[in-house]
């Protein structure tokens, strides 16, 4: 006699002599022998089960994304973003003034913390609350203090006005202090058609004691154009602060521009020498946004460019 297959457990169907769960989002049907999909109203987020759970709240019963729902998130009527229920379901009602929340389906409300109000109820960020100080990227607001304080190395923060950094995944980290994002580039070899340069952390303050040095090496018979469509580096530092590019780090090459100084008037040349070397340094002073420099390379012979006559300083 030939050998009887093996019997599935519960919640299995056998594809090619093998016993397979059904997946989450669906549920063993005994009478068809084979898994289906939860219906409407209903989710599964387990494998082999042999029914589907209910969504919660009567009446959204009916009202579910679609079926085959693997979590309550997809069973419908959630409370959106600035509102809360008892279940986080509809009917839901409004974060009230001096709380936010961010994530829809949620049975609470955060406070803004320190005493701060909400420009209105149903805040659904801490952006709405009324701080007293607005932090750039790469702070967080302490309501203690009501200042804004610098991510430590580990953490970044890349948008306006938020009360938390956020830690780096895995083995991963920052290189300094009051980071916008994981990976901090600073300086390099560049020598595409077109590309740009920008300070560390940029458009957050950039750090203290940097030392950044780009060389622009552009195709054969091309040259650099530049763009400087604004720099933002603090006057109280006596120049301690600067941005030069010139033929070569050697202080007696040409020079193409020297600032030390917040510009916030575009300014467009080429560069002096076919070969452009840019450093960027901050001393251990205040700090500042720094910049964002773009640049392109052209046919020399073609095009003149734009040039200045003089070194901007």
């Amino acid at each position: 006699m030939p050998e009887l297959p093996e019997m599935c457990g519960s919640g299995q169907v056998r594809v090619d002599n093998r016993c397979v769960s059904c997946h989450a989002g669906t549920y063993y049907d005994g009478q068809k022998d084979q898994c289906v999909l939860c219906p409407n109203g209903t989710y599964q987020t387990e494998e082999g089960q042999i029914v589907c759970e209910i969504c919660p709240a009567p009446e959204n019963r009916d009202s579910p994304k679609h079926v085959g729902a693997r979590d309550l998130s997809e069973c419908g009527g959630l409370c959106p973003p600035g509102e809360f229920s008892v279940d986080g379901f509809r009917p839901c009602d409004p974060c009230p003034p001096g709380t936010f929340q961010p994530e829809a389906g949620r049975t609470s409300c955060f406070s803004c913390g320190g005493g701060l109000a909400t420009r209105h109820s149903g805040a659904s960020t801490f952006h709405d609350c009324e701080t007293k100080v607005q932090c750039s990227p790469g702070h967080s607001y302490n309501t203690t203090t009501h200042r804004c304080i610098r991510c430590p190395v580990g953490m970044y923060q890349p948008e306006f006005g938020q009360n938390f950094c956020i830690s780096c995944p895995g083995n991963t980290s920052t290189d300094f202090d009051g980071s916008t994002n994981i990976t901090q580039q600073c300086g390099g070899e560049l020598g595409e058609y077109t590309g740009y340069i920008e300070s560390p952390n940029y458009p957050g303050n950039y750090p203290a004691n940097t030392e950044c040095t780009w060389n622009i090496t552009p195709p054969p018979k091309r040259r650099v154009l530049i763009v400087v469509p604004e720099i933002f580096l603090p006057i109280e530092d006596e120049c301690g602060d600067y941005l030069v590019m010139r033929k070569s780090p050697s202080s007696n090459s040409v020079t193409t521009y020297e600032t030390c100084q917040t510009y916030e008037r575009p300014i467009a040349f080429t560069s002096r020498s076919k070969k452009l070397w840019i450093q960027f340094r901050s001393n251990e002073g205040n700090s500042a946004k720094g910049f964002q420099v773009p640049y392109v390379t052209y046919d020399g012979k073609s095009h003149r460019g734009v040039e200045i006559n003089e070194t901007a300083k």
